[in-house]
C-alpha cells in the first residue's frame, strides 16, 4: 500500500512539473523570440541590462482552435519596466482579439528596464487566456510564464549591445533543472521503503 501511495505521489510531481514549465498545450503553441533569436520549449533568456537598454519580445501564439485571445506582460511592480512600443503601451495592460483555427498572431514589445530594480534580477512574464466566442464565452484555457528574466545593473545605458545567456547547443531537448530535484527525492524516499521491506 505504501509503495502504491509513494508511485502516486510521484506521478503527481511529475504531472505538476510538467504543465508549468510548458509553453504547450493541447489549446495552442506559444514561441517565444527575445532580440529575434527564438528560445524552444522551457528554455529562458537571462539577459544582463543596463538602465535604458532596449530589448525586444516576441511572442508566436498559434490557437488549435477559434476563440478570442487575450495577452499581456507583466512583472512584480509596473514601474520596472517600461514598453516603447508593441500592442499596448502600459505594463499589466491586456490586448486582445479573434484568432482562428491554427491562426498564429504574433505580438511583439520593445521594453526598457527602469532603475526601479538597479542592481537586482526582475521576472518579466506573458500571461495568456483563451476564451469562447460570445458574450460571457467560457475560458478555454489560461496561464502565465516567465519570459525573460532580467538583470538590470546600476550603469546607465550607453548604446552598446546587449549579453544575453545563450541556450546551450544540444542534440537533447530542453529538460527543466528543477525537475530532477523531485525525481531524486522520490526516487531515495522510494529506495528508503523497499529497503526496509528487505
Amino acid at each position: 500500500m505504501k509503495n502504491i501511495i509513494s508511485i502516486v505521489i510521484f506521478g503527481v510531481t511529475l504531472l505538476t512539473f510538467c504543465t508549468i514549465t510548458s509553453a504547450s498545450s493541447p489549446y495552442a503553441k506559444i514561441d517565444v523570440y527575445y532580440n529575434g533569436q527564438l528560445y524552444p520549449g522551457i528554455t529562458t533568456p537571462k539577459p544582463v541590462l543596463a538602465i535604458g537598454e532596449p530589448f525586444t519580445l516576441r511572442f508566436d501564439v498559434t490557437s488549435y482552435q477559434k476563440c478570442y485571445l487575450s495577452v499581456k506582460l507583466t512583472t512584480i511592480d509596473t514601474q520596472d519596466l517600461e514598453i516603447i512600443s508593441g500592442p499596448c503601451k502600459e505594463i499589466n495592460e491586456y490586448v486582445g482579439q479573434n484568432i482562428g483555427q491554427n491562426e498564429t498572431i504574433s505580438y511583439e514589445w520593445e521594453v526598457v528596464p527602469t532603475d526601479n530594480w538597479a542592481g537586482g534580477s526582475i521576472p518579466l512574464d506573458f500571461v495568456y487566456q483563451f476564451d469562447e466566442l460570445g458574450a460571457g464565452g467560457d475560458i478555454i484555457a489560461k496561464g502565465r510564464f516567465t519570459a525573460a528574466y532580467i538583470t538590470v545593473t546600476e550603469e546607465y545605458y550607453n548604446g552598446e549591445s546587449v549579453k544575453v545567456s545563450e541556450p546551450e547547443a544540444s542534440d537533447r531537448p530542453a529538460t527543466a533543472s528543477g525537475f530532477m530535484v523531485p525525481i531524486t527525492v522520490c526516487m531515495l524516499l522510494l529506495a528508503g521503503v523497499c529497503r526496509r521491506r528487505i
